[in-house]
């Protein structure tokens, strides 16, 4: 099917999925500048939609940069966000790892054969400091999204799926509602 061949409607839609897309790639590859990993040291802290403190401006500020993304979609009206998330970012330092191995042989009387393995990992460090390698984004564990327009059901999928592009996430991790005011 041709671009010509589409109706004004469809074209609208593929230009704000395209916008969607475009806008998760370039929030995914944001998330993911950085070293390989290598060891991670996770910061604990948890969400308030759990009940456990300190996720919470993190969770705001990707609450209102997503709200205003998700806004500019047509038939979209006021759109309100939650996100939920599994942690916060992450710091990867250097590891070190160190395997020895030794073998020793019986004679030949039969005797048996022992082999020990002795495996360690130690954290890099560089003036008596860990070497952080990367940082690992926030993972999010589910999205809600509250609009006027998602009465409409092809504006409640394309809102579904600019969430999933936006925050690299299943789409089954993603719920669109119906919020008040709508028609």
């Amino acid at each position: 099917m041709s671009w010509n061949a589409l109706k004004p409607r469809e074209k609208a839609l593929v230009r704000y999925l395209l916008l969607a897309v475009v806008a998760g790639l370039l929030l995914m590859s944001i998330r993911s500048l950085g070293a390989p990993q290598a060891a991670v040291a996770a910061t604990t802290a948890t969400s308030p939609v759990t009940g456990k403190g300190a996720l919470a401006s993190e969770e705001a500020t990707i609450d209102a940069d997503l709200a205003g993304i998700l806004g500019q979609v047509a038939g979209a009206g006021a759109v309100h966000v939650r996100v939920a998330l599994r942690s916060t970012d992450q710091n990867v330092y250097a590891v070190d790892h160190t395997t020895n191995t030794t073998t020793t042989q019986g004679s030949a009387t039969g005797e048996a054969t022992t082999t020990q393995n002795q495996a360690s990992e130690q954290t890099v460090t560089v003036n008596n400091a860990a070497l952080p390698v990367d940082v690992q984004g926030a993972q999010v564990q589910s999205v809600l999204v509250v609009a006027t327009g998602a009465t409409d059901p092809a504006v409640a999928a394309a809102l579904a799926r600019a969430t999933a592009a936006a925050l690299g996430v299943p789409l089954y991790e993603v719920v669109v509602l119906t919020g008040e005011g709508s028609k």
